[in-house]
C-alpha cells in the first residue's frame, strides 16, 4: 500500500510543466498564425474586390464578358465593318506561301522595291501577281474610300493567331498595297501611289478600337513600314503640296496613344480572367491584387507626357525585378509579374511609332517648304505652321517623345534628315532606325529629291 502511494507522484511527472508550457505556447502561436493567415487572405480578397469596384465605377471592363460587350464602334463613327471584312476575306484567299521569296514586301525575304530608273528583275512576276490580286486591291481601295471604323469578331480566350485572324490578313493587305504603290510609282502613276498609301493608313485605323495589345502593335508595324518607304516614294512621285498635306493629315489622324491605352484596359480584363482561372493556391488573391495594381499604374502612366511614360515603365520594371528576385515574393506574385513585360514593350513600341509619325509629318512639311521656296529649310524652326495640315498640333508634332525637346534636323547637301533620339536618349546624328530590327539608333525620316 505504501509503495503504491509513493509511486503515484512519479506518475504525474510524465508531462513536465515546461513541456506543457511549450505545447501551450506552440498552440497559441499556431492559432495566432492561422488567424493572421486568414486575416491576410481576407485582406487580399477585400483589396481585389475594392480594385474591381473602382474599375467598374469608371465604366471599364474587368471580365471577358464585359470586355466583349465594351468592344464596339462609337455611335458617332460610321461602321465600315462590312466593307473591310469583305476586302480582308478576299486577301486571306491569297496563297502567300506560293509567292517567290524575293518578291518585294510580299515575299518572305521582305525586300524593298527598286525605284524608277533602277533595274527590277522580277517586275513581270510582280505585275502578274498584282493582276491576279486586282480584285483584292480594288476592294481594299473601296473600303478605304470612306472614313469609319470596324468591329472585328474576337475570341478573347484564344491565342493571338486564333483570336484575331484578321490581323494576319491586315499585314498581308498592307504589304500588297505597298507593293502596288511601288509599281504605280515605277509607272509614274503618282495619284494611284497616293491612293495605295492612304489605303494602308486606313487599314491601320481599322484596329483603332480593338482592345488588344497585339492589334495595336500591328498598327505600329504598318506605320513603321510606311515611314520607312515613304521618303523613297516622295522623292520620285512629284506630288503637289496639296497631296502632301493630305498625307500629313491622314498620318496625323492615327491615334496611337489612345489605341494603346484602350488595349491596356482590354488586356487588363483578359489577363485578370486568365489569372483567375489559374491555380496559385493561397497566393491566388495576392496575384490578382498585384496584377491589378501594376496594370493600373501602367494604364495611368499612358496619360502622361511620353518622357514620363518611359520613366514610369522603367520604374515599374525595376519594381517587378525586385519582386522576382525574392523567392517568397516570386511565389506570391508570379502570375502578376510575368504579365508586366508586355506593358513596357507596348509602351516603348508606341513611343517609337509616335516618333516615326512626328518625324514623317515634319519631313513632309519640309518637302512642302521646298515646293514653295525651291530650297530646304535651314532648321526645323524655319518651318512654320502654314506647312502643316490644319489638324496638326503644331508644337506637339515637333516634340521628340523621348525627351520632350524639339525634333532634330540635319541639313545636308541635297537632303535633310528629321529625327528623334530614340530610346537610348542619345543624339546619334540621325543614324537610321530599321523597323524590322529596332535598336537604339535614332528614328529618322529622310527628305530628298530624285536627280
Amino acid at each position: 500500500m505504501n509503495t503504491m502511494i509513493e509511486s503515484h507522484p512519479k506518475s504525474r511527472r510524465i508531462f513536465p510543466r515546461w513541456l506543457i508550457l511549450c505545447l501551450v505556447v506552440v498552440g497559441v502561436i499556431g492559432a495566432v498564425g492561422g488567424i493572421s493567415a486568414v486575416y491576410v487572405l481576407l485582406t487580399w480578397q477585400q483589396n481585389v474586390q475594392k480594385q474591381i469596384k473602382a474599375i467598374q465605377a469608371q465604366g471599364l471592363p474587368v471580365s471577358v464578358s464585359e470586355l466583349d460587350a465594351s468592344y464596339r464602334i462609337p455611335a458617332e463613327i460610321p461602321d465600315r465593318t462590312v466593307e473591310w471584312t469583305q476586302a480582308l476575306d478576299s486577301v486571306s484567299a491569297i496563297d502567300i506561301n506560293a509567292v517567290d521569296a524575293t518578291m518585294p514586301y510580299i515575299g518572305s525575304e521582305r525586300n524593298s522595291a527598286p525605284l524608277p530608273g533602277e533595274a527590277w528583275n522580277n517586275l513581270e512576276e510582280v505585275r502578274s501577281l498584282l493582276s491576279v490580286c486586282e480584285k483584292q486591291i480594288g476592294l481594299l481601295r473601296e473600303a478605304a474610300s470612306e472614313e469609319g471604323a470596324v468591329r472585328f469578331p474576337f475570341d478573347f480566350y484564344a491565342d493571338d493567331e486564333e483570336s484575331s485572324p484578321h490581323t494576319s490578313s491586315i499585314r498581308v493587305a498592307g504589304r500588297l498595297l505597298t507593293l502596288d504603290a511601288f509599281v504605280q510609282l515605277y509607272d509614274s502613276n503618282s495619284e494611284l501611289v497616293i491612293q495605295d498609301i492612304l489605303a494602308v493608313l486606313s487599314l491601320s485605323k481599322t484596329l483603332r478600337y480593338e482592345p488588344v495589345v497585339i492589334s495595336q502593335l500591328v498598327t505600329c508595324a504598318l506605320l513603321g513600314t510606311l515611314c520607312e518607304e515613304l521618303p523613297r516614294m516622295a522623292a520620285h512621285a512629284n506630288w503637289t503640296e496639296s497631296q502632301l498635306a493630305t498625307l500629313q493629315g491622314s498620318i496625323n489622324s492615327l491615334q496611337l496613344r489612345e489605341g494603346m491605352a484602350l488595349a491596356f484596359i482590354g488586356d487588363r480584363a483578359a489577363t485578370l480572367a486568365m489569372i483567375q482561372m489559374a491555380d496559385f493556391g493561397v497566393f491566388q488573391r495576392s496575384n490578382e491584387e498585384a496584377f491589378l495594381t501594376l496594370s493600373e499604374q501602367a494604364i495611368a502612366s499612358l496619360a502622361n507626357p511620353w518622357p514620363r511614360v518611359i520613366a514610369d515603365m522603367r520604374t515599374l520594371e525595376h519594381d517587378v525585378s525586385l519582386l522576382q528576385s525574392r523567392s517568397f515574393s516570386m511565389s506570391r506574385y508570379t502570375g502578376a509579374t510575368s504579365t508586366f513585360p508586355i506593358y513596357k514593350h507596348a509602351a516603348i513600341s508606341t513611343c517609337q511609332s509616335v516618333a516615326q509619325q512626328r518625324c514623317c509629318i515634319v519631313g513632309l512639311a519640309a518637302h512642302r517648304f521646298y515646293l514653295r521656296l525651291g530650297r530646304f529649310p535651314g532648321s526645323i524652326n524655319e518651318i512654320d505652321s502654314t506647312y502643316y495640315d490644319q489638324g496638326v498640333s503644331f508644337e506637339e508634332i515637333r516634340a521628340d517623345p523621348f525627351d520632350g525637346q524639339r525634333l532634330r534636323m540635319n541639313v545636308r547637301s541635297g537632303e535633310i534628315v528629321v529625327y528623334s533620339i530614340g530610346k537610348n536618349e542619345r543624339d546619334d546624328q540621325g543614324q537610321g532606325f530599321n523597323v524590322d530590327h529596332p535598336g537604339d539608333d535614332d528614328i529618322a525620316f529622310r527628305v530628298f529629291l530624285a536627280p
